[in-house]
C-alpha cells in the first residue's frame, strides 16, 4: 500500500492499520508500505515552503502547511523527517523533489537517502 504525498506519520499509522486489518480478514499476506515524500534539500527553506504551498494550492484548491508533509531543509533535516517514516515501518520511499535538477536529486541521493537506506 503506497500512502500519498499529504499523510502525516500518525495519519500513515492509522490508515495502514485499517489497509492490514482488510488484507488479515481477506486472507492475503502483509501487504508492502510505502510513502510518497515530496523533498528539497535547501538551505533557503522558507522560500521552498512558500513555493511549495504555492504549488499545493494551484494543486488541491486548499492552504496545507507543507512543513508537515514535505522533507525541507539541510541534509539533517531531511533525514530526521524520512526517518519518522522509515521508524512507522515504511519499507518503500517514493520521494518527489520539488526541484528536479540533476544537481538536485544528486545530492539528494548523497546526502539523504545514503543515510537512511
Amino acid at each position: 500500500w503506497i500512502a500519498g504525498g499529504l499523510l502525516t506519520p500518525d495519519d500513515v499509522k492509522e490508515k495502514y492499520r485499517v489497509v492490514l486489518q482488510s488484507a488479515i480478514q481477506s486472507g492475503r499476506t502483509k501487504p508492502l508500505l510505502g510513502k510518497v515524500i515530496y523533498i528539497s534539500l535547501s538551505e533557503r527553506v522558507d522560500e521552498t515552503v512558500r513555493y511549495l504551498a504555492d504549488c499545493f494550492w494551484r494543486y488541491y484548491g486548499t492552504d496545507i502547511d507543507v512543513r508537515k508533509f514535505a522533507a525541507i531543509g539541510n541534509a539533517d533535516d531531511c533525514v530526521e523527517f524520512l526517518k519518522k517514516y522509515i521508524n512507522l515501518g515504511v519499507e518503500l520511499l517514493i520521494l518527489s523533489p520539488i526541484s528536479a535538477t540533476t544537481e538536485h536529486i544528486e545530492n539528494i541521493w548523497a546526502k539523504v537517502i545514503e543515510r537512511v537506506r
